[in-house]
Formats: structure tokens, sequence, C-alpha cells
């Protein structure tokens, strides 16, 4: 964060002064690493995690729930607009320690996922990390589009 100020005096001579400070979300960071990105559809998804300071020392003691899922989208009836709810397919609650915690999802349908770990400090404030997860293999899968009202007509330019 940034702060700027100016003073004028009576004279009109101005003197300004400005100030960069480092302005953390919570009391700590939480820290996530895939053992792979892509992974076979019959494999487990496996990561780390950690709890760490802003200053980059552990933070044992924190609750946290990481889980693995997908975006759901949901058509208000009333306004036909378009909401994404986050849907975990898996989770696992644990306590964070003094070195990385390895956690084990079991294997998942090819598609797009995102893996999330999630926690609250002191304050009350949601501190929150995601990597996104692809599962690869045979199978339908539904990829994630920007717009799902949209569609493509398909005109030929000759009789056939």
């Amino acid at each position: 964060m940034e702060f700027e100020c100016t003073v004028t005096e009576v004279n009109e001579q101005q003197i300004s002064g400005r100030k960069e400070v480092i302005v953390h979300p919570g009391d700590f960071y939480l820290g996530l690493k895939l053992k792979k990105r892509f992974v076979e559809r019959s494999e487990a998804v496996k990561l780390s995690a950690v709890a760490l300071t802003p200053e980059g020392k552990w933070h044992p003691g924190v609750q946290v729930k990481a889980s693995v899922g997908n975006w759901e989208s949901v058509t208000d009836e009333k306004s036909k607009q378009v909401r994404y709810l986050w849907k975990p397919l898996d989770q696992v609650q644990f306590t964070a320690e003094a070195k990385a915690r390895e956690i084990t999802f079991k294997p998942l349908p090819p598609a797009i996922y995102l893996v999330r770990l999630e926690a609250t400090d002191t304050q009350g404030n949601a501190i929150e990390a995601d990597a996104e997860l692809y599962i690869t293999g045979n199978g339908f899968t539904g990829w994630w589009w920007e717009n799902e009202k949209e569609e493509i007509k398909l005109i030929p330019e000759r009789a056939v």
C-alpha cells in the first residue's frame, strides 16, 4: 500500500511525502504444491500443504481444510444470471505443523479441478490458496466455458 501526503503552507509552498508499506492479508499464508499438475484418472491426487508467517517461518496450530473440487454453474430463475458455486468433491481437515503436510485425494474422473486450502486467522480473515489440476484419461470431459449460453451455428456453404 502506498500513502502520499502534500501540505501547502500559507505562502503556497508545498511539501510532499510518500511511504510504501506491505499489508499482509492475515497472520499467515497458506501454500500448496501439487506433486503432479497432470494426473491420470487412475492415480491419486497428491500435494504438500504449509502454513507460514509473513516472515516465512512455520505457523503451526492452524486448522486447515484442504479440498479438491470444481465450480458448478447455477442460473438464477428470476434474473437469468449465471453464478458459479464451489463444489468440493473430496476434503480433509488437519492442523498445520512445523513441516509440510502430505495430502492424498482419491482418483477423479477426467476434468479440470481446483485444489484449495482454507483457514481463518485470529482476526477472522479468510486465508486461501489454490491451484488448478488436470485429470487426464478416456471419457467425456466437461471443460470450462466462458459463457454457457453461447452457441455456434454451422451453416454449410452449399447443400450436401
